[in-house]
């Protein structure tokens, strides 16, 4: 396999956390399975030449295609050259309830008024922000406003990139990370 860009592993990222919310991942083992389907998924339209971007039904389809091979008792393994979006998916995944806490200290509105595109994005976003200390803060909030404008409604990106933005500086200046964040909850 060829490497995958940043920005092409945040998208399978964003498309498997955006599929939990039609089928959900009980265990580790069920969210990599979603991983790799939607992975394959991805690679089978680049090589039919399709450039639907139409994420609700790829999402929809990759849930109920991981539930089959699960039953078919397929094996699943992370291609390494997709480790960073693997690294976005389980992080958000397991420290969500983290995130959505800082999420919504910058947020405008109550978390169930967030539509469900712009929350996933803002959870990757946030994660990235607190782990990724190698990454300039300014990238990870372009990359997050392309979702947006890719994935969301027209002004999402705005929305994101303000409630990033104030987060990223609340990490900055609090010197906060995941585990300290996860720490306030308990």
């Amino acid at each position: 396999m060829r490497t995958v860009t940043r920005h092409a592993q945040r998208e399978i990222a964003f498309q498997v956390l955006y599929s939990l919310y039609f089928t959900r991942a009980a265990s580790l083992e069920d969210l990599q399975e979603r991983f790799v389907t939607i992975v394959r998924t991805a690679e089978d339209e680049a090589r039919d030449g399709v450039k639907d971007k139409g994420h609700k039904d790829r999402a929809q389809k990759a849930g109920a295609d991981a539930e089959a091979a699960a039953q078919a008792g397929q094996a699943f393994s992370i291609p390494k050259t997709l480790d960073f979006a693997w690294k976005l998916v389980r992080g958000v995944w397991e420290f969500q309830d983290a995130l959505d806490r800082l999420v919504q200290k910058n947020a405008s509105r109550s978390l169930d008024r967030i539509g469900r595109v712009e929350l996933v994005i803002l959870r990757m976003g946030t994660y990235e922000l607190l782990t990724s200390r190698a990454t300039d803060p300014k990238i990870t909030l372009s990359e997050s406003i392309i979702l947006a404008q890719d994935f969301g409604e027209p002004a999402s990106h705005q929305f994101i990139n303000g409630i990033l933005h104030s987060t990223a500086t609340m990490i900055q200046q609090d010197n906060l990370n995941l585990l300290s964040l996860q720490a306030q909850g308990n």
